[in-house]
């Protein structure tokens, strides 16, 4: 065993990673024909984690204490709590079999049809991003709530300004 383990780390060391048994083909080979799945699949979660988790986190923090910051703050626990392998299967039986809105597997390239592309990335990429989306979500609104109790805030308001602005220029610039 240590014989093969030293073999292993020797190849390893030199670049060569073997050969796959369930492909037949060099690991490295595998690796980099499935790379640009793995980034566009990356870069939608992170697109879907910064644009939901900071819109929920700032809706949170903009509505505190009401219902909507109740149900953003449940959504945002149940995104942290939630294995994202068991959201994966749920949301294939919800979306794919018993709605039939998403197809259950495969892929298709963004430049081939970016409509099909969408269609077969959502589910996995939702999957994907709901940790972080919670996790995201609660660190915008603690931080939207600190923000809006400071004195430049407060000065942004008593100038006049649109609710609006004193939001989006003022405290999501520090946010």
């Amino acid at each position: 065993f240590h014989v093969q383990m030293g073999i292993f780390y020797w190849n390893l060391f030199q670049g060569d990673l073997g050969r796959s048994l369930l492909l037949g083909k060099p690991v490295l080979e595998a690796v980099v024909e499935r790379t640009p799945v793995t980034v566009s699949l990356s870069i939608y979660s992170l697109i879907l984690t910064i644009v939901i988790g900071m819109a929920v986190g700032v809706l949170a923090a903009l509505r505190q204490n009401t219902w909507i910051d109740g149900v953003a703050t449940t959504f945002a626990l149940i995104g942290v709590s939630l294995p994202n392998f068991w959201l994966g299967l749920v949301m294939i039986v919800l979306f794919s079999v018993h709605l039939g809105w998403l197809p259950t597997s495969g892929y298709v390239e963004f430049s081939e049809n970016p409509w099909l592309w969408f269609r077969h990335a959502t589910m996995p990429a939702v999957a994907l991003a709901m940790l972080q989306i919670g996790l995201l979500a609660r660190i915008t609104r603690s931080t939207m709530l600190e923000t809006l109790r400071q004195d430049y805030i407060r000065t942004a308001r008593a100038k006049g300004l649109p609710e609006w602005r004193v939001i989006a220029k003022h405290a999501m610039a520090n946010v």
